[in-house]
């Protein structure tokens, strides 16, 4: 067998690490169907590890924190931006990349108005903000635990 590399698929992020694309597809396939998911094509997995090439300026990287704001998937902000959807999928699984740091960051700042939201009701008297606040608050605790748990972290 000659040189491995990593593949993963640009829709469900499974990994595996074989010869070739065709080899990866077929790995990732199996998997899908024992999960019982939707199929990548071959087109849809790509060797990890190399680079992009999508270009975006800082108003794009805005746009990108907002869309991921509103829960878009990667695919349709590829789409509403007009870029490369692979390119721009292979940056997004890169967690150290602008695209997936931008993401992230627009996730989290919506997560934390809302929750900032239920808490200022909370504060202020409302009975259902507060058992939201409370209902959330409990969510990212088992978060955090399920974290700690499997990657010994809490971040």
């Amino acid at each position: 067998m000659g040189t491995e590399k990593t593949y993963t698929d640009l829709i469900h992020g499974f990994k595996a690490k074989c010869g070739s694309p065709s080899m990866a597809w077929a790995l990732i396939r199996n998997k899908c169907h024992e999960l019982k998911l939707e199929v990548p094509t071959l087109d849809k997995i790509v060797e990890v590890g190399i680079e992009a090439k999508v270009r975006l300026s800082q108003e794009e990287l805005e746009q990108i924190e907002d869309l991921a704001a509103c829960n878009y998937l990667p695919e349709k902000i590829a789409l509403y931006l007009d870029v490369d959807e692979v390119a721009f999928m292979r940056d997004w699984f890169n967690p150290d990349s602008l695209i997936r740091t931008h993401f992230n960051k627009g996730v989290l700042q919506a997560q934390f108005e809302i929750h900032q939201k239920q808490l200022e009701g909370a504060k202020s008297g409302n009975i259902t903000s507060a058992q939201i606040y409370l209902n959330l608050s409990e969510l990212q605790r088992t978060e955090n635990l399920k974290k700690k748990i499997f990657y010994g972290s809490e971040t």
